[in-house]
């Protein structure tokens, strides 16, 4: 294992798992409790994994001697603690459920009860249309129906044979859908790196499996969900955009066709309508929007890890719409209960939806004229320091962060600024070209830009953009209309609508 895997686990975990990690019997019992709970404790607080830092916290020459194998040992002991711990707060009527009870009592020899409990998953598990855990329930059901007398369930174990036999059918086939829709993605994630060309000729061939010819060949709703998804993945990826919308609306009906299904996977059917409006907004079909927002709404959460992925999708949704129907004081009227949310979702908030999240608010508030709090929002973004998700969106930051810093400035107290900021544009990193040539645009032009000849410099800037914003890189656009709206004295906010 890494050095930091007990480090990572830990971060993980959410507060009711901390809480019960705290209170294990691991932690608490035998010689090394104390140093237990504060190595615990210490990882809990890192805000990066830092050994020197943990060894000072632990402060006992003895314990840390060998911290690497009881690292190990209470990644392990912490790992059966938060699963048993999770198991308990599992949903009873859940189909795995029956399947764990039904397995104890075949191993009590209670086989009559073993066979109900089977049964009653098999019902929750078709009524869901799971049909992995289906095929788990009747394979287990088999195996305990040999063990009982024959003759009277003689009928039940027919029907079980013939159920199995049609269940694997439609998880193979499942499975298959799955590939095609898993393996699409994989292609379009390598046109950063790949011929577009070629990959998208894959991507076609994929498209033209048999199986993707007729959505009656998919047998399962699990499976005509990956169906609709996959043919409006790659009408997407083409440009396609009114196949794609007919493929998002029926997915959305095949969701919709199960309410018992979107209420066991209400994540999914979330992103499934996050995805519609989405694309909806891209297309300018926005009529339809507030409506899905609201639908997207009352969709249940489960525990605290489905409240924050609800709270990050909804928030999200809502400034797109907003940023796209010039309604910005609308988006920034949400401003109290974003960052509070934010706040108390913390670590269990992965680190790119909160990019995106601060990074809307951030434009929003610049569209709006309000450029001080724009530049506060880009500041935030910077002291999160260099994180490992949507590198893009940080150099956006930083980026951002100087022009406004240049933009505020009256006094000539911007070159500090440049020079302590050179350090994040150094890298050149390929995927990023813009970063570096703003910069050189800076550097070059920065203490001229209040002055007569500023105006001049922004045009040449706008027409520096312009390139990148044909290869349609993330915020080319939006710095484009900044610097073309400095030039000409014109409001962003009416560019960015007329753009």
């Amino acid at each position: 294992m890494k050095h930091d895997f007990l480090y990572h686990f830990i971060q993980s975990l959410d507060k009711a798992d901390v809480h019960c990690c705290r209170e294990s019997s691991y932690i608490n019992s035998g010689k090394w409790s104390a140093e237990r709970l504060a190595l615990f404790n210490e990882l809990h607080h890192q805000k990066e994994y830092n050994v020197e830092a943990l060894e000072k916290a632990l402060n006992n020459a003895e314990y840390t001697s060998s911290l690497r194998n009881e690292k190990s040992r209470m990644y392990k002991a912490l790992l059966a603690t938060v699963l048993d711990h999770r198991k308990r707060r599992e949903d009873s009527s859940s189909p795995s459920h029956n399947l764990e009870e039904s397995r104890l009592l075949t191993h009590l020899g209670l086989l009559e009860e073993a066979a109900e409990s089977a049964n009653e998953g098999i019902a929750l598990a078709m009524a869901i249309e799971d049909v992995i855990t289906e095929l788990a329930l009747r394979e287990h059901l088999r195996t305990v129906y040999k063990s009982m007398p024959r003759k009277p369930i003689e009928d039940a174990i027919t029907q079980n044979e013939y159920c199995l036999e049609m269940v694997g059918q439609k998880v193979q086939n499942l499975i298959q859908y799955t590939l095609i829709s898993d393996r699409l993605g994989d292609y379009d994630k390598r046109f950063r790196v790949a011929d577009r060309k070629n990959v998208r000729q894959a991507m076609a061939q994929l498209i033209a499996n048999p199986l993707m010819a007729d959505m009656k060949l998919a047998m399962s709703l699990p499976a005509q969900i990956k169906f609709a998804f996959s043919w409006a993945f790659y009408y997407s990826s083409i440009g396609n955009n009114s196949k794609k919308i007919e493929y998002f609306k029926l997915l959305l009906s095949l969701w919709e066709s199960n309410p018992a299904y979107i209420a066991h996977n209400p994540q999914h059917y979330r992103e499934a309508i996050s995805n519609h409006i989405g694309h909806l907004i891209i297309t300018g079909q926005i009529d339809e929007v507030p409506n899905l927002l609201h639908k997207m709404e009352q969709v249940p959460t489960v525990g605290r890890r489905s409240e924050m992925m609800a709270f990050s999708t909804i928030e999200l949704q809502y400034q797109l719409y907003y940023m796209n129907t010039n309604q910005f004081e609308l988006a920034i009227a949400r401003e109290d209960g974003l960052l509070k949310g934010i706040k108390s979702f913390g670590k269990l908030m992965t680190e790119s939806k909160k990019l995106a999240l601060l990074y809307n608010m951030g434009v929003c508030f610049l569209l709006a004229g309000q450029v001080l709090k724009a530049k506060n929002y880009f500041i935030q973004i910077r002291d999160l320091g260099e994180l490992h998700s949507r590198l893009d969106l940080q150099g956006l930051a930083r980026i951002w962060r100087l022009l406004l810093l240049l933009e505020l400035d009256k006094d000539d107290g911007f070159a500090p600024y440049l020079r302590n900021s050179k350090r994040f544009f150094n890298a050149n990193h390929p995927s990023y070209p813009m970063e570096d040539a703003i910069y050189t645009w800076l550097k070059k032009y920065h203490a001229t830009f209040h002055s007569a000849e500023g105006k001049p410099q922004l045009q040449s800037l706008c027409t520096e953009l312009q390139q990148f914003e044909q290869q349609k890189i993330l915020g080319a656009e939006d710095l484009r209309l900044w610097a073309s709206s400095r030039a000409t004295g014109k409001c962003i906010r009416e560019l960015f609508a007329k753009a």
